[in-house]
């Protein structure tokens, strides 16, 4: 049970079929993790995971374009993969930012949990308790560079950046 372990564990070791994944403190595999697995398995709701390339020093899932951390090296047309935790994704009304559109909502007391579309890719967004949000409900959506993560989609390993 990954909430237990991360509630209780000092450290924890995240296996996929007899195979040592990662090895670390709750909060670092959390904050960290090694690949697309570990990425996928801790969390509550799950990362999201988006496939796609870098294109003109961009990561690119069809529509959908983010910049690259700074820092962050990749070959032009590299198959990688973004992961970004749904608590991460901050609602931002400012000019530039990436436009979501929900179309399942849960109240879980005092958080919201939104799944929908962003530039044609499928995000859930976690955020503070929003009475206001209905099906259909509009957003612009900041992914802060810190918070990314990046990972090489063919053999599934971190690609690292500066933070």
């Amino acid at each position: 049970d990954q909430v237990e372990a991360m509630t209780l564990a000092d450290r924890i070791v995240i296996m996929k079929d007899g195979h040592v994944q990662q090895v670390g403190a709750p909060l670092e595999v959390y904050d960290r993790p090694a690949n697309l697995f570990v990425a996928g398995f801790i969390g509550s709701p799950e990362m999201n995971l988006v496939e796609g390339s870098i294109v003109q020093g961009r990561f690119q899932a069809g529509e959908f374009s983010i910049d690259l951390p700074k820092g962050m090296t990749a070959q032009e047309n590299a198959a990688i993969s973004l992961g970004i935790r749904p608590e991460h994704i901050e609602i931002d009304e400012g000019a530039g930012n990436i436009a979501f559109t929900a179309d399942i909502i849960e109240q879980l007391g005092a958080q919201t949990l939104c799944a929908g579309t962003a530039q044609g890719v499928r995000l859930r967004v976690m955020t503070t308790r929003r009475d206001d949000v209905h099906r259909g409900s509009g957003f612009s959506l900041r992914f802060p560079a810190e918070r990314l993560h990046f990972f090489d989609t063919q053999t599934g390993k971190r690609i690292s950046t500066e933070h």
